[in-house]
């Protein structure tokens, strides 16, 4: 089998110093990426038997907290930044938000419930960060756990607007930084953390998702 490391982040980002003391773990989580993607294509014998031990090294890397939440929003795109925006406001009561997404937003979603009956302290616990490209997303990321203001929800818009369907291997290398780094929040702020992530399964397929939830054991947000 042949297999090599796939290295998504930026030379800005690896020369970060912020981001030093986390390189050396995300170099083997970014590893064992292209190992769990390589046995993909072995018959179901191998893949049965070595994606399991590949997803325990991996857990044991980042040392996941099972208290944190972690979940995967796959719809279509209207229905994605809908069902984040209610996860938004309902954990804005215990902490701060951060929402990711790749362009400015027009006008919110519809939602469930009014916003002019929700506390207006609420509302200001949300932050928006948008980052543009790929490389801005894994600069923001890598250094959330230093943040003045540590969120304890992060959610991510669109995963796929940074990686599509033909560059899956990135997709895995974000999720995997955003677990290590919603894990980095939980132990600064010692409690509980939430993230959330949607991926367009009209634009990606099925596959896409499946992987990304088996591979890191996502719940799926109904």
């Amino acid at each position: 089998m042949e297999t090599k490391m796939t290295v998504i982040i930026s030379p800005l980002c690896w020369s970060n110093p912020k981001f030093l003391f986390r390189k050396s773990r995300i170099r083997l989580v970014f590893l064992i990426i292209d190992l769990s993607l390589s046995c993909l294509s072995f018959p179901k014998f191998f893949n049965g038997v070595l994606s399991p031990l590949l997803f325990a090294i991996f857990i044991n890397s980042i040392n996941l907290c099972t208290d944190n939440v972690y979940e995967l929003i796959c719809e279509d795109s209207s229905n994605n930044r809908k069902k984040l925006f209610e996860k938004a406001l309902f954990y804005a009561k215990y902490g701060k938000v951060l929402y990711i997404l790749q362009e400015e937003l027009n006008e919110l979603p519809e939602l469930s419930q009014d916003l002019s009956s929700l506390n207006r302290h609420y509302m200001k616990m949300i932050s928006f960060l948008y980052a543009r490209s790929l490389n801005s997303l894994i600069e923001s990321i890598s250094t959330l756990p230093d943040w003045k203001h540590v969120p304890n929800t992060i959610i991510l818009d669109n995963l796929n607007g940074y990686c599509n369907k033909n560059n899956l291997h990135k997709a895995c290398g974000i999720v995997a930084l955003l677990l290590d780094t919603v894990q980095s929040c939980s132990n600064t702020l010692n409690k509980k953390c939430q993230l959330y992530i949607s991926v367009d399964k009209q634009a990606v397929g099925e596959g896409y998702c499946t992987l990304l939830q088996e591979m890191y054991l996502l719940k799926i947000v109904k």
